[in-house]
């Protein structure tokens, strides 16, 4: 697939058009992995985009911004990974299985992590 350079600060007009933008093309931007969370709720607030490595199993948070990450943003993503590993495998399947099936994300009915 060839994919032109994008400046994500003109490109999108907010993180939302950025996050469909990435969900519409999998293959370009995370080709091991799948999605299995979009706003994905959390004690912390909602994890933008949420990926699992297909054959290894890890989970990727992602939190989108337009411009320039700051430390708030990485302590967001620090959040959101310490809310998630923190579920036992069984609260994380169910969490993931329930959140599914919407925004693009495939239905699953049994997310074993």
């Amino acid at each position: 697939m060839s994919m032109k350079p994008v400046d994500l600060r003109t490109e999108f007009a907010n993180e939302k058009e950025l996050e469909q933008y990435i969900v519409d093309h999998p293959d370009f931007f995370f080709p091991e992995w799948w999605l299995v969370g979009r706003q994905l709720r959390t004690d912390e607030g909602e994890a933008d985009l949420v990926y699992v490595h297909g054959d290894l199993g890890w989970l990727f948070v992602v939190e989108l911004k337009l411009g320039n990450a700051d430390r708030r943003t990485i302590g967001q993503v620090a959040e959101y990974t310490e809310f998630l590993s923190s579920l036992t495998p069984t609260d994380l399947s169910i969490h993931i299985s329930n959140s599914s099936g919407k925004d693009d994300v495939a239905e699953i009915a049994d997310f074993s992590a």
